[in-house]
């Protein structure tokens, strides 16, 4: 699965999958602004940041 996230503002980011078998996962960005881009890839045993970049168009 792929989330991709686009930051409207300043906040932080956090993520928690929760799979069938009851297993969960946790993702904490920190600190994020306007701007920002974000391509999570969300596997079986972990969360990964592709890409972090600031979009300015």
């Amino acid at each position: 699965m792929t989330v991709n996230y686009f930051a409207n503002g300043e906040g932080s980011l956090s993520i928690d999958v929760t799979f069938d078998s009851g297993k969960i996962l946790h993702f904490n960005e920190g600190y994020i602004e306007n701007g920002y881009a974000l391509d999570l890839i969300i596997k079986k045993n972990e969360i990964s940041k592709t890409t972090i970049f600031i979009n300015l168009s």
